[in-house]
């Protein structure tokens, strides 16, 4: 009788080391950034020239200063998500739902013997991190993956059937205190501070499995690998919002945005777990963890913003401004010679060379439609346009969201604000576990219901 053992000391697969996250993966943190307020996001987020309600506090504090009433508000959010990928011929189809609470806060005029002095303070949300995607198929495509046996790189990475699935959940949330003061007749100025913390819950699943039983010879007759791949990330920072608001007549006004530059302390918690199964039911296995806290330097935003009023109807026009090529890991406290410095210096370099400056332009119109003398409905519509902050991707992979909301009162003192933002879009995906290209065709909207109670 012949006894066959395998030896397996380790399993190192592609990726299966813990590291911190990429520069683009960082980035990606921030950089869908969408702010708040069902009003404000119906216009398209063209919002920096009027910001007269209490989501000023985030699109332009000086906007606060033209509120005649102090506000309640209370804002949720669903979002509706699907996304159809494609993989070898084989369509799935990937639906999300979810909904949360996305604010709430107050705005307080401050009774002055001239002039105009309003306060604010709540708690939004500002991003949200919800996506989810996989695809199943049978691949002829080499992968490079091997398993060290016996001393020799074994190779089980091609003519296999693949399962992968990406989900992610979670949001950036902001605590803010601002204000908005009138500095003369026809001329305001704000300023808010926030508190910014965020979190991202990212799961990865791999699967590799030899359904034609192609690996059949000792020691390479796997029958399946499965990879589990979780990473939890932190966000905190403080950040200062400036603004100005110059209202030239009744029919036109500009405003002013200064989103000063932030320093995002990270913290990633890393998680991996490996399982290689062969034929006859032998199991083998890894699992890793890992942590790392970092500081990443976000460059300032400027936001410029144009508001024209034509008896009912309101026209604005917006652009967001931000060169993401000053984006830089902070190399302070670490040793010269130690790998976290060349790897946050080599990234440092990357940025530089590979992202720029986007323009985000913002449209957005409102109409008020008098149903009565005493009734009327604000009827709303708005693009967006978010560029990729990476050079070679930056209108390849823009993100243009549409958008339509209604505003009413429901009462004398109560008003409701209802908008959805629609944005669909297609894009071609890979990784070094399926090299070869995912078709994935996205459709996501989103939903904000704002209630506020007016008082004086």
């Amino acid at each position: 009788m012949i006894v066959r053992v395998r030896i397996i000391i380790c399993i190192f697969f592609i990726g299966s080391f813990v590291r911190p996250q990429s520069a683009s993966e960082v980035i990606h943190l921030l950089e869908n950034e969408i702010g708040y307020g069902a009003r404000s996001l119906s216009m398209g987020g063209s919002y920096t020239a009027l910001s007269n309600d209490p989501s000023g506090m985030y699109w332009n504090p000086a906007g606060l200063a033209s509120m005649k009433s102090g506000a309640l508000y209370v804002e949720t959010h669903n979002l509706h998500y699907s996304n159809n990928t494609t993989y070898f011929g084989q369509l799935k189809e990937n639906p999300l739902r979810m909904g949360r609470l996305n604010g709430f806060g107050f705005t307080f005029p401050v009774p002055t013997i001239r002039g105009s002095l309003v306060l604010g303070f709540g708690f939004n949300r500002i991003l949200h991190y919800d996506a989810l995607m996989s695809f199943s198929g049978f691949s002829n495509i080499d992968n490079a993956l091997t398993f060290p046996i016996n001393g020799n790189n074994i190779p089980f990475s091609k003519d296999v059937n693949r399962d992968e699935t990406i989900a992610s959940t979670g949001s950036v949330d902001i605590w803010t205190l601002s204000f908005g003061i009138a500095l003369a007749e026809n001329l305001s100025g704000g300023l808010s501070i926030s508190r910014v913390s965020g979190k991202e819950d990212y799961n990865f699943l791999f699967g590799q499995s030899d359904v034609n039983d192609i690996y059949n010879q000792y020691p390479s007759d796997f029958s399946s690998y499965d990879l589990r791949q979780t990473l939890i990330t932190s966000i905190r920072s403080w950040h200062i919002v400036g603004g100005i608001k110059a209202i030239i007549s009744d029919n036109l006004q500009f405003g002013l945005g200064l989103f000063l530059p932030m320093k995002l302390n990270v913290e990633e918690q890393h998680a991996t777990d490996e399982t290689m199964i062969f034929d006859n039911n032998e199991e083998f296995g890894v699992i890793e963890n890992g942590y790392y806290a970092y500081q990443l330097k976000i460059p300032m935003s400027i936001d410029l913003g144009a508001a024209f009023r034509i008896n009912n109807l309101i026209f604005t026009t917006g652009i967001r401004m931000k060169d993401w090529s000053n984006t830089k890991f902070n190399l302070k406290g670490l040793e010269v010679s130690s790998d976290d410095y060349d790897y946050f210096q080599t990234e440092n370099i990357y940025i530089a060379k590979d992202y720029g400056l986007t323009i985000q332009a913002k449209l957005g119109l409102e109409y008020l439609l008098k149903i009565s003398d005493s009734f009327g409905v604000n009827i709303r519509a708005g693009y967006n346009e978010i560029p990729s902050p990476e050079k070679s991707k930056m209108q390849e992979e823009a993100t243009e969201t549409i958008s339509f909301g209604i505003g009413m009162p429901i009462s004398s003192d109560i008003m409701l604000n209802v908008t959805v933002l629609n944005a669909n879009w297609q894009k071609t995906s890979a990784d070094s576990y399926a090299p070869s290209s995912v078709l994935e065709d996205i459709d996501a909207k989103k939903f904000f219901v704002n209630i506020a109670y007016l008082f004086n």
